[in-house]
């Protein structure tokens, strides 16, 4: 029982602490990611299921389904919605499975384009 505690407390205290790394699925081209003062519009949703209570991410995520397209720029942020919350409150306690959203808006500015100048 001692064993489990501790590892509880060893797992708890490592929750979340994990690195999200996202790239640019074109070869050619940066994406660009804008600040939230700028106004984006068609959002969409991307669910991330993670074991241990965050620390390890179950689905990977396709650049490609995120960052369609090369000529807009993109706002990205995680979000935790309430059927996040159900989930994690009922697959923490009994499999520490947990869920998070992603959001991904479109922007309307266009990416610059590349340059041989600049490489």
């Amino acid at each position: 029982m001692f064993h489990k505690i501790i590892l509880f407390i060893f797992l708890f205290m490592f929750q979340n602490c994990i690195t999200h790394r996202f790239q640019s699925p074109y070869a050619d081209q940066a994406i660009l990611l804008e600040g939230w003062e700028k106004k984006c519009n068609g959002e969409r949703n991307y669910s991330q299921w993670y074991l241990f209570w965050g620390a390890y991410p179950i689905n990977k995520m396709d650049e490609k389904e995120l960052f369609p397209s090369k000529s807009k720029s993109y706002r990205l942020s995680q979000n935790t919605t309430w059927v996040d919350g159900l989930v994690s409150a009922l697959g923490g306690m009994t499999l520490s499975l947990t869920r998070k959203t992603w959001i991904v808006e479109d922007c309307n500015q266009a990416a610059p384009p590349t340059s041989d100048s600049n490489k």
